[in-house]
């Protein structure tokens, strides 16, 4: 996990009615399109992961969530918080007033 954050690379494209996410680790590409529609909007999750003992949640992690059509688009983790609410700011934005 830590290896996908600290040497993958990311890249976001948003037109209108589509989003794809590219992911590249060691050479290898993994991409995937999304259908956005009027309701596709950016938001902040926090997944919780297992901490040492079973009976707690563990401490959040935030990604960046994009609503589609079908699965929602999940990215940024290991972006900083800032980093995550500019990207959130971005994509509503453009979501809001298509080109």
């Amino acid at each position: 996990f830590w290896l996908r954050g600290r040497f993958g690379k990311t890249c976001i494209l948003i037109e209108p009615g589509r989003l794809v996410r590219k992911f590249v680790f060691l050479g290898r590409e993994n991409m995937r399109e999304y259908c956005l529609d009027e309701n596709s909007r950016a938001s902040l999750v926090a997944d919780f992961h297992k901490g040492g003992d079973d009976s707690s949640l563990g401490d959040p992690v935030y990604h960046v969530h994009v609503t589609t059509t079908d699965r929602p688009a999940k990215f940024g983790t290991h972006l900083s918080h800032e980093e995550k609410d500019w990207i959130v700011a971005r994509i509503n934005r453009h979501l809001a007033d298509p080109v």
